[in-house]
């Protein structure tokens, strides 16, 4: 009976330790993304991401990721992405998110009919004073409606 005490206390505490030990090496500070209604995006839908409440001033890394389904019909998705600093544009891009190859094959991951995409958007950005950040996030397809696009988001990482 002792023995089986001591097993039980000491599972839990190497299953305390991993867990902890996993959140070590986490260095996300921010992680949101936005549902697209009905999965169609349209050109109108500006998608805003508000950073006021994170603190970027070190060196960081942003991606770009997504899920959209087989009801989209390109093989790549073009966004806008602008940055704004105090309602102040700051920086702008066109980001190119390459989805499939040439031969329809997913280029990232795909469980059955949705396929998933991660973009390394931005490596060492440096965001030097304090204040409030926000992404704005826009497809810059040629379609005004786009469908099959069911998620956007932005990670960001310390360096």
């Amino acid at each position: 009976m002792r023995a089986k005490f001591i097993i039980f206390i000491l599972s839990l505490l190497i299953g305390y330790a991993i867990v902890r030990l996993s959140f070590i090496n986490n260095k996300t500070i921010y992680s949101s993304f936005h549902e697209i209604s009905n999965s169609n995006w349209s050109v109108s839908d500006t998608i805003v991401f508000d950073l006021s409440n994170t603190i970027l001033i070190n060196p960081h890394h942003i991606n770009l990721f997504g899920k959209i389904s087989y009801d989209f019909s390109y093989s790549n998705l073009f966004v806008f992405i602008n940055h704004f600093f105090e309602n102040e544009i700051i920086k702008k891009d066109t980001v190119l998110v390459p989805l499939f190859d040439s031969f329809g094959k997913p280029i990232q991951n795909n469980i059955g009919n949705t396929q998933f995409f991660n973009v390394d958007y931005l490596n060492n950005i440096n965001f030097t004073k304090e204040g409030i950040y926000k992404i704005q996030v826009i497809h810059g397809m040629r379609e005004n409606n786009l469908d099959g696009v069911e998620k956007i988001g932005i990670k960001i990482k310390k360096k």
